[in-house]
């Protein structure tokens, strides 16, 4: 859900409807910006339009408060609109993948136009200057201790803060609200990273139930042992934050996918890039995450987006006279969840 007025409202309405229509609980998720937000770069929100929010001066230049004290009014605004519906929401998410920022208060984005037509990254040098001095590049050449330290001094602590005000606009009309975030694939890699990332949130008074984070396994070959490191990164988790992770995206290629130029289909070890290499690693991973205690869900990103540059990664085959027969990977949580409950019993 994206902070932009106009279509925004009609689109986040008719949603709310048509989920209080099937009586299904809405799961809402608050983008803060204009046009769209992940790990390639978060621009600022677009927040003309709303009643009650009056910047006094242009987003990039405005200091935290004034940036918490205009997201707290919208998302009042926001979840009383979707309130009014007459929907039940069970989750209020507020960011997608944002360890490297969110609502414009970011370092530099890896992909230049992700704020749409004609947008241009404006450091937040009102916040802190040396956010945008950062680049991805120079973060990862830094050594976990230090990634951390500066993800706390300079971005976490205003990543919490931006979202416990929007929380806090949330309860105002919604008082048993309940809150999810999470971080990107590149975090799930990353242990010390993910843990020092929700370390800075709750002491910001951001406190979530369960740790979000995407992990796409295939989507490069660069980083070895992709799974194991996953693995470490729950655990650590767990150890530090008594709190277990939930993939809040997950995909694992069925085939080839190119996605945003690069391949996104390279096999972890004993899993091919098949049908079945999908449904095994699925399968194995949510058998291993419910015996271990260690994974509270997961959740596949776009499993029917059959067709397009997503074919590879969706559980689906690609239509055939209309129709598209499910991959193995339909059942495979199903199927790991039965397995981890027999070997309890066992």
């Amino acid at each position: 859900m994206s902070s932009s007025p106009g279509s925004a409202v009609r689109g986040r309405r008719a949603r709310a409807r048509l989920a209080r229509s099937v009586d299904v609980a809405f799961n809402p998720e608050f983008l803060l910006c204009a046009h769209y937000g992940d790990m390639a770069g978060q621009p600022e929100p677009d927040l003309s339009g709303y009643p009650g929010i009056a910047l006094s001066r242009p987003w990039h230049e405005l200091g935290i408060k004034e940036m918490c004290d205009a997201l707290r009014v919208y998302g009042k605004i926001v979840a009383r609109e979707i309130l009014d519906t007459g929907v039940k929401v069970n989750v209020w998410d507020i960011g997608n993948e944002i360890e490297f920022g969110i609502a414009g208060v970011a370092i530099p984005p890896m992909a230049a136009s992700i704020g749409g037509p004609g947008w241009k990254y404006k450091a937040p040098d009102a916040v802190d200057p040396e956010i945008g001095k950062m680049t991805l590049g120079r973060f990862f050449m830094m050594p976990s201790r230090e990634q951390v330290a500066w993800g706390q001094a300079h971005l976490w602590n205003y990543t919490g803060r931006i979202l416990a005000a929007v929380a806090e606009g949330i309860r105002e009309v919604d008082r048993h609200a309940r809150f999810a975030t999470h971080a990107s694939a590149i975090a799930a890699l990353m242990p010390e990273v993910f843990v020092g990332f929700y370390q800075s949130l709750d002491a910001m008074g951001f406190r979530t139930e369960q740790l979000g984070v995407s992990y796409y396994p295939t989507n490069t070959k660069i980083i070895p042992d992709r799974l194991n490191r996953f693995k470490k990164t729950a655990v650590l988790a767990m150890e530090r934050l008594q709190r277990p992770p939930y993939i809040a995206e997950f995909g694992y290629a069925a085939g080839p996918v190119i996605y945003s130029g690069s391949s996104w289909a390279n096999p972890v070890d004993n899993y091919p890039c098949t049908p079945d290499g999908q449904a095994s690693f699925l399968r194995d991973l949510v058998e291993w995450g419910a015996r271990e205690r260690l994974l509270a869900g997961i959740r596949p990103w776009a499993p029917d987006y059959v067709g397009s540059g997503w074919q590879g990664m969706a559980m689906f085959e690609a239509p055939q006279a209309k129709l598209a027969v499910a991959r193995p990977a339909l059942g495979a949580i199903q199927e790991g969840l039965a397995r981890a409950a027999q070997s309890a019993h066992a």
